[in-house]
């Protein structure tokens, strides 16, 4: 039985779109919505005192945004009646939405499908395929709207 739903979001309309299926998802089998966003880390290093490289990872006005976008869409999930956790990680997308499903042992995960194109794609392929090719968890992948 599904009762734990986790949802990638980049704050994008088809990202809202996946949300939008997980709160029904959430509403109809009384789970929980567990709601990520994975923020790029800056390429910063300091020095510390006793001259190892540390990395330092200031507050960005892009995070910031990010923290209270991610507020936004908890208060949306929980105004229609569904428990809700929120995470923003740091790093690699791919790597930290199928380390998250693992963390919370997630039933379900539920992504948009946002389209890379050209010479992006062909090298690095989409969040979305990546988490495809490597989570054990099952994927529900919302299409973009025609």
């Amino acid at each position: 039985m599904i009762q734990r739903i986790l949802v990638a979001t980049d704050f994008s309309e088809d990202a809202d779109r996946a949300l939008a299926v997980a709160i029904h998802f959430g509403r109809r089998l009384k789970g929980t919505v567990d709601l990520v966003h994975v923020y790029d880390l800056p390429m910063t290093m300091t020095l510390s005192v006793a001259g190892a490289v540390a990395p330092a990872v200031p507050a960005t006005d892009d995070m910031l945004n990010a923290y209270r976008q991610l507020g936004q869409r908890t208060d949306k999930v929980r105004e229609a009646g569904v428990d809700c956790v929120a995470t923003a990680l740091g790093g690699d997308a791919a790597v930290q939405i199928v380390a998250q499903a693992q963390k919370v042992r997630a039933d379900l995960v539920v992504m948009g499908r946002r389209g890379l194109s050209g010479l992006r794609r062909l090298l690095l392929g989409s969040v979305t395929e990546r988490v495809l090719r490597t989570i054990g968890t099952p994927v529900l992948v919302i299409p973009p709207r025609p």
